[in-house]
């Protein structure tokens, strides 16, 4: 297995978009004495893990700010070409006199581009065609033809008199007016697939080009299922399949009569688009969706497709979908729509490793904008993208082979083989894991000697210094000394009284494993950790009615540890306290658990994640268990998630506030918003009021804030609930919902800042002791997270404070030196804090 991303891991690539200026609002229509407005703040979900940000420091001792532009490695630009219309996919043609084109599909037509000045590129020809958003090229001697999805058939383009001329034909063939793809092979067969739905199913025409290009014969038709794409090599087609979620294998030797031989399925398939390497042993796909990997296969034997490797875009923490692969000498060049082009070493088709990119476009994550297509064939070496909004843009590649290392990992005492090893290189991002038997390998864009950190949970980690080189594999065995126990106490306390908390929840998590330990409190407030492998860990604390706090702790043996808690409503889900769900649905109940990204032919339809800066990973979500679109939605009733008890009977003017998001939409429509809802409640001991009810198609995708005044509902009492209603009354409707961070402030003690007023926040003692404090002169109204790092920009802690936070400690067993703890709201960073510690 080459580099595997995990969440935890960061990877390169930041860009950010600004929220809006004003809130979305929302008025709520449920209560007949008030009209109460709802505020909506859409939360931008960062593409960053939650625990790990790259911070470039532009000067540690003014102000910190992240760095954004174009991202290249090994790819630089030669040339450009910007549209006033978006465009496609893109194909190259070198003409006779050597001259060679780019042509470039638009949503209007094909523009034929002049590359006899790469660095000015120049449209030379036009070929207008029917508007559509889908248009693919390709080519056979001088002709190019061109697919498309509005109508009219196939175009043809004489392509031998350029620059000068064109000529141009549209040709309908078995009835095809509109197709999704072409593919010519070495035969001169064209293959055209994603044909109109009711027509063959959408699979594969096959026409005869020899002995007249102009007017293509046919001579097969393959209409067992869509076929999205394909590349044919040998009489054997490689399909990719999009909508029956597989690659599949076809021969078609006999034209009149092509045989499945075999197909491969697999987890969160969309298979967009197949190549095959230059060996034809092994075939590359792209999946149109997010979250996913080009992958390799082994397909020596047709009848049995075996999986290889997969690799996913550094840039984006692999959110950006790849859109189509191509090979060339054994190099992978991928268009991720998102993260631009893509160059992979795939020489060793087990280990795929990325050592090359040019993003094209300003946007990131998931979704369908930027880069469609690739083109690495021209005679000069030169590659072409097609981003749909930034234009043409001309390449030039630098192809490096990458460095290898191998090996096995044993534990040093029982000489056993150890498994989920992580092993990394120093100053680089990406980790690879050893497999059951203790064997890893990967590779690397670079050589020389390097450091290599080999961790487990439980292990002393290892460091060795290792001599990597460029196209060779270095041999690496390791054995890992098991680390030493410790055992340690924690007191929680209640800030206000002093006294005890018993039955408080605490979660250990050791630092940067997938990991956690599980505590309560006794009648004294205290929980026993005994035996746990020496280590950092986040410890979160927390229990209902108080304000959860997280601390990071280096626990030595029989040390006691004070976590202190204010009493207050909030409850990001980090903990469980008990939170309950019932309902009629015949799927998709709440549930807390890590959220998983759920997409529709690559477009989010909920965040794909926890909220930005709380203190866990989980949240409650309607139907988890699947990443895959009406798969596990709500469906044929509802469920409804009801908090415990609270008592509000002595605040003034509580007010609650929740995130959450929503997906409601009728299938096979362009987001028309069906008929399910989620539905806000709030209840004292003596009625049940509706605070909102949320319908619209498409708030999903990210996580949303409101909050409510109780009064406007009900009168405060010590028996409060608050319950969350996600139903899908009918079928035919997509319904899936989130919640998470309930908190309660009371307005009589806090109020909202003004816009753009400056957090009046205090941090001391300066020089700090062995704890630092932070303090506010009210308590918060929202929340916010710390991070502090040492003067080469190195994390050293990070944490978050609730709202109604007034004063929150934090551990400080640092060395003398100059430290800076940031202060960020919603991720924005809002002040830096300069500490020297003598």
């Amino acid at each position: 297995m080459a580099w595997c991303f995990k969440d935890r891991v960061i990877e390169g690539k930041i860009k950010r978009k600004a929220l809006p200026s004003s809130p979305e609002v929302l008025l709520c229509k449920h209560q007949p004495h008030y009209s109460t407005i709802l505020h909506v703040y859409p939360i931008k979900k960062n593409t960053m893990p939650k625990y790990f940000r790259v911070l470039v420091y532009l000067s540690f001792l003014f102000m910190p700010g992240f760095i954004y532009g174009q991202q290249a490695k090994n790819i630089s630009l030669v040339g450009r070409l910007q549209y006033q219309q978006f465009l496609t996919d893109i194909w190259g043609y070198a003409a006779d006199d050597g001259t060679e084109y780019a042509l470039v599909g638009t949503r209007e037509g094909l523009s034929i581009v002049s590359l006899a000045d790469p660095a000015r590129p120049q449209q030379v020809q036009f070929a207008a065609g029917v508007p559509t958003a889908w248009r693919d090229i390709k080519t056979y001697r001088h002709y190019a033809y061109v697919s498309n999805e509005g109508g009219n058939g196939l175009q043809i383009i004489d392509l031998q008199n350029l620059p000068n001329q064109i000529a141009v034909k549209d040709t309908i063939i078995a009835g095809a007016e509109t197709s999704h793809n072409l593919w010519i092979d070495e035969n001169g067969i064209l293959y055209i697939v994603g044909l109109d739905r009711g027509l063959f199913n959408g699979g594969m025409l096959m026409c005869d080009l020899k002995e007249d290009p102009w007017n293509p014969r046919l001579v097969g038709v393959y209409d067992h299922r869509y076929v999205h794409d394909v590349y044919v090599r040998n009489n054997l087609a490689y399909a990719a399949e999009i909508y029956a979620h597989q690659l599949t294998i076809i021969d078609v030797s006999d034209k009149a009569d092509p045989t499945e031989l075999s197909s491969r399925t697999y987890h969160r398939a969309a298979t967009h688009n197949t190549w095959l390497n230059d060996a034809g042993d092994v075939c590359f796909t792209t999946d149109e969706t997010s979250d996913v990997y080009v992958r390799a296969w082994d397909v020596r034997n047709p009848a049995s497709i075996q999986a290889l490797d997969s690799v996913r875009s550094s840039l984006s923490r692999g959110e950006a979908i790849p859109h189509n692969v191509h090979v060339l000498n054994d190099y992978l060049v991928t268009s991720y729509y998102k993260d631009g082009i893509h160059l992979t070493d795939a020489h060793r088709p087990d280990v795929l490793v990325e050592v090359g990119y040019y993003d094209t476009s300003p946007a990131s994550g998931v979704g369908t904008d930027g880069c469609w297509g690739a083109y690495p064939f021209l005679p000069s070496g030169l590659i072409l993208a097609s981003d749909i909004e930034e234009g043409l843009f001309v390449l030039q590649p630098h192809y490096l082979r990458a460095a290898y290392l191998e090996g096995q990992i044993t534990d040093a005492a029982s000489l056993q083989p150890l498994d989920e090893v992580i092993v990394r290189v120093l100053d680089e991002t990406e980790v690879a894991y050893s497999q059951a038997d203790g064997s890893y390998k990967f590779g690397l864009a670079r050589d020389g000697r390097l450091q290599v950190v080999y961790y487990k949970f439980g292990f002393l980690p290892d460091t060795l210094e290792v001599a990597l080189t460029a196209g060779q594999t270095t041999l690496q065995n390791v054995a890992l000394t098991p680390a030493p126990l410790t055992s340690f106490e924690v007191l929680v306390k209640d800030t206000s009284s002093g006294q005890p908390l018993p039955a408080a929840l605490l979660q250990a998590i050791p630092l940067g494993v997938d990991q956690a330990f599980d505590f309560q409190t006794d009648s004294s407030g205290l929980a026993q950790a005994t035996d746990l492998p020496a280590g950092i860990y986040r410890l979160i604390v927390g229990k209902w009615g108080y304000l959860t706090q997280q601390v990071e702790i280096q626990p030595t043996t029989r040390q006691q540890i004070v976590v202190l808690l204010s009493p207050g409503y909030y409850d990001d889900f980090a903990l469980d306290f008990g939170w309950e769900t019932e309902g009629d649905a015949t799927a998709g109940q709440w549930e807390r658990a890590r959220p998983k990204l759920t997409t529709r032919f690559g477009i989010p339809l909920n965040p794909g994640e926890d909220l930005l800066d709380d203190k866990g990973d989980q949240a409650y979500v309607t139907g988890n268990e699947s990443q895959t679109y009406f798969d596990n939605d709500v469906d044929n009733g509802f469920t409804l998630l009801r908090s415990p008890v609270f008592d509000l009977s002595q605040q003034q003017d509580p007010v609650i506030a929740y995130y959450w998001w929503l997906i409601n939409y009728i299938d096979n429509t362009n987001g028309q918003a069906g008929n399910g809802f989620l539905e806000v409640r709030i209840s004292n001991s003596q009625q049940t009021a509706v605070v909102a009810t949320y319908s619209n198609s498409f708030n999903g995708d990210r996580w949303n804030l409101s909050e409510f005044r109780v009064r406007d509902f009900l009168q405060p009492d010590e028996q409060m609930r608050i319950e969350f209603v996600a139903a899908d009354p009918e079928p035919g409707n997509l319904v899936e919902a989130g919640v998470d961070g309930f908190s309660v402030r009371d307005l009589a003690s806090t109020s909202l800042p003004e816009k753009n007023a400056p957090l009046q926040l205090s941090v001391f003692p300066n020089p700090p002791g062995q704890h630092l404090f932070v303090q506010v002169p009210q308590p918060l109204p929202y929340p916010l997270s710390l991070r502090l790092v040492d003067a080469s920009g190195r994390q050293l802690y990070q944490s978050s404070l609730p709202a109604g936070t007034h004063v929150y400690s934090l551990p400080f067993p640092y060395p003398a030196g100059l430290y800076l703890l940031e202060v960020r709201k919603r991720g924005k960073l809002l002040s830096v804090h300069k500490l020297f510690k003598r």
